[in-house]
């Protein structure tokens, strides 16, 4: 085997724990069962492959749990919930045996299907970068594109909200005259490096996930991402050995339930059929700062057949808005094939300065038309991310209505929709997403702009 560096010598010792760098909980003491789990508050990792495994079981009955205790006599919420859990296995999974490690770090990218977690914005592309330790210097670096909003930040953890403080934006970095671009990742900033293209990485930083927002889903080229090591590294990235298996299964057993479980909480604390205040971090309860003058807020619903819930909000100058769908887990609604999300580039404003969304069952004939069928109770939420001179949205205001009275809660100058109208709509929507699902062949912005129909 070839010989380590200095710095790969002190990461080895490390890296079988760095999955557990994403998260804030300790290990207990051991129980007399040497082989079985332990319940989620007590559970002791051992370094075995068996003991991950039976970790990773527990995850999905732990999570369980948590879906049949919110949905008790729903089969549909269930059966979603459990979809959910499986998903999330898989999500997190990808990432945990992955054959990266610090030094041979990697980068993914969702949309997919499976990245379903805490209102996935319809609207973002999100790339990952991970594992990642201060411990390594790492330069980020591709091509501009013509995204409108480009948000970088480095995660502290991964059970909880996404926190951290180490952030930096398309609207601040530095480019080349070229649209080129490149940041560098360390625990010191290099010399001659501006500080806009540098993000701190403390002891505990294990990620960075990038935010990239399409309003046009169709025109949006989105920007390249490469990453290098600074640092001389070895070859060979860490086996895959029985106490990353250990660990595996222990984070999954920790991360899988506590995502749930939080969300289900936070969507059981807000209001029906109405939202709240928006705050810069609605998803934790408006405790601590959201980051990037990012604005939020949500609510649940509960409509009949005949029922649709109007959710009016004031236009505000803003550089990225959208509102969405989700169901009782806090995961987006099928945005691909139906209009459940509208972003400010979609969305219809009417001549008051006001947006007036429709949640309803069936098709109401009018631009903002939410569609929650298939799902009676959900859940919704907004943002408004970097407002003109920092200002604040203000609290949307909602109301339920019949179905056959909606013409009289909106502008008489409301458009209407017709079915074909409605058609060529899903028809765009449906090629945008998958546009973004699949970009890989897509020319440049001046070359691949698509004929509006």
């Amino acid at each position: 085997m070839r010989a380590l560096t200095g710095t790969a010598r002190r990461l080895l010792p490390a890296v079988a724990g760095v999955i557990l760098s994403l998260l804030f909980v300790g290990c207990g003491g051991g129980g007399d069962d040497a082989d079985k789990p332990e319940p989620l508050g007590k559970l002791d990792i051992r370094p075995t492959a068996a003991f991950g495994m039976d970790a990773a079981i527990l995850a999905l009955r732990l999570g369980k749990e948590v879906v049949d205790a919110r949905a008790p006599d729903n089969d549909v919420a269930r059966a979603e919930g459990y979809r959910y859990l499986l998903r999330q296995i898989e999500m997190h999974q990808s990432i945990f045996t992955a054959d990266q490690d610090p030094l041979h770090p990697g980068i993914s990218r969702c949309p997919t299907r499976n990245c379903r977690l805490g209102f996935d914005s319809p609207d973002y592309t999100y790339v990952g970068v991970a594992p990642l330790s201060a411990e390594v210097n790492y330069r980020l670096y591709g091509h501009r594109g013509n995204a409108d909003l480009v948000l970088l930040q480095v995660l502290e953890r991964s059970d909880g909200p996404f926190k951290g403080s180490s952030r930096a934006s398309f609207e601040s970095m530095q480019f080349a005259a070229d649209g080129s671009w490149e940041i560098y990742l360390g625990a010191e900033r290099p010399a001659g490096v501006p500080e806009s293209n540098f993000l701190k990485l403390a002891e505990d930083n294990a990620q960075m996930v990038i935010r990239i927002a399409h309003n046009d889903w169709l025109n949006t080229f989105e920007p390249s991402f490469q990453i290098e090591v600074l640092d001389e590294v070895p070859v060979e990235v860490e086996p895959f050995t029985p106490i990353r298996m250990a660990t595996t299964g222990f984070a999954l057993s920790k991360v899988i339930p506590n995502q749930l479980d939080r969300w289900v909480k936070r969507l059981q604390a807000a209001p029906l059929n109405a939202a709240e205040a928006p705050c810069t971090a609605w998803g934790n309860r408006c405790e601590g700062e959201g980051g990037f003058g990012n604005w939020s807020t949500g609510g649940r619903y509960l409509l009949d057949e005949d029922e649709v819930l109007i959710i009016e909000a004031d236009a505000l100058p803003v550089k990225f808005q959208n509102i969405q769908l989700g169901n009782i887990w806090a995961e987006s609604q099928d945005y691909g094939n139906k209009q459940t999300s509208l972003n400010g580039h979609q969305a219809h404003r009417d001549r008051d300065g006001k947006y007036r969304y429709v949640l309803s069952h069936r098709d109401p004939g009018v631009p903002n038309w939410l569609d929650v069928s298939n799902h009676p109770e959900g859940s919704f939420f907004m943002r408004w991310v970097y407002p003109d001179n920092d200002a604040v949205p203000t609290q949307p205001v909602s109301k339920v209505v019949p179905f056959d009275d909606l013409r009289q809660h909106v502008p008489a100058d409301t458009p209407s929709v017709s079915r074909e109208q409605r058609a060529a709509l899903l028809k765009q929507r449906a090629l945008g997403f998958q546009r973004r699902m699949n970009p890989a062949g897509l020319l440049p912005p001046e070359t691949n702009k698509v004929a509006e129909s």
